[in-house]
């Protein structure tokens, strides 16, 4: 008896085996079926092949608060006609802020204050730079896509909120995924660098409080949450060597279509 006990379990064992290996090999078609479709959104071009070196939490969380503390003194020595380089946020800040967005639009219907505060920092490279590009922002949807955020956040959203997280999703978020238009749209205008940065972040302007704005709802999450990934139910992106053995054979890279409504 014992061992008819013990081979029912190794074939039940099997079977959901063999089911989760189909279920893997039908989600990889489908990632690789939605390669040649486009988002009415447009397109995010997820590189599943990319190392990452992951950091504890608290450290990424820690150099988050810190980076956006920075960008808050940058931004002001640049209106004041200073010189200061922008460097981009880490991929682990990146995801970080993934799960911080995530929290924020579950919690208030939508979050653009974490978009903008990100997309900002494109705003400041691609002035100095003189070229409308916007590497965070992608990276910043590379990894939301990568986590499955936004299938969370559909699952998650309020009854009460999901209005205004559809409107939001078809009027303002386009512009945060068509990130290169929005930022040319930026930049361009008349006026030279000290000019663009003096307007765009004189004392009480908008744009000057995003930074500000910024580093406190991270303090705040930092304060009340304990894990802000553990409280959305979510994780980051796998590590480096479960991202190749879920990765489709034969590519380094798979297409995704941007998030959508």
């Amino acid at each position: 008896m014992r061992t008819l006990i013990v081979t029912s379990s190794l074939l039940l064992s099997l079977f959901v085996l063999a089911s989760t290996v189909s279920a893997q090999d039908s989600t990889d078609e489908d990632l690789r079926e939605s390669s040649g479709r486009d988002s009415q959104y447009g397109t995010i071009d997820l590189d599943l092949s990319e190392e990452r070196e992951k950091s504890s939490y608290s450290d990424v969380q820690n150099a988050t608060i810190s980076a956006f503390n920075q960008l808050r003194t940058t931004a002001r020595t640049l209106a004041e006609a200073g010189s200061a380089s922008v460097p981009p946020l880490a991929d682990d800040m990146l995801s970080y802020l993934t799960a911080v967005y995530l929290y924020c639009a579950v919690h208030n219907g939508t979050c653009p204050l974490v978009l903008e505060a990100i997309l900002e920092v494109d705003i400041m490279n691609a002035k100095l730079a003189g070229s409308a590009t916007c590497p965070n922002m992608k990276r910043f949807w590379n990894a939301w896509v990568a986590s499955d955020m936004e299938e969370r956040h559909k699952f998650l959203v309020k009854t009460s909120h999901i209005n205004t997280y559809s409107e939001f999703n078809t009027k303002t978020r386009p512009k945060f995924l068509r990130c290169e238009e929005t930022v040319k749209q930026e930049i361009s205008g008349p006026g030279s660098g000290q000019g663009f940065f003096r307007d765009r972040y004189r004392a009480g302007a908008p744009k000057e409080k995003i930074f500000d704005r910024m580093h406190s709802l991270l303090l705040q999450i930092q304060e009340k949450i304990p894990n802000v990934f553990v409280a959305t139910g979510s994780q980051p992106p796998l590590p480096k060597e479960q991202q190749r053995a879920t990765k489709p054979k034969g590519s380094g890279a798979v297409r995704r279509s941007a998030p959508r409504r």
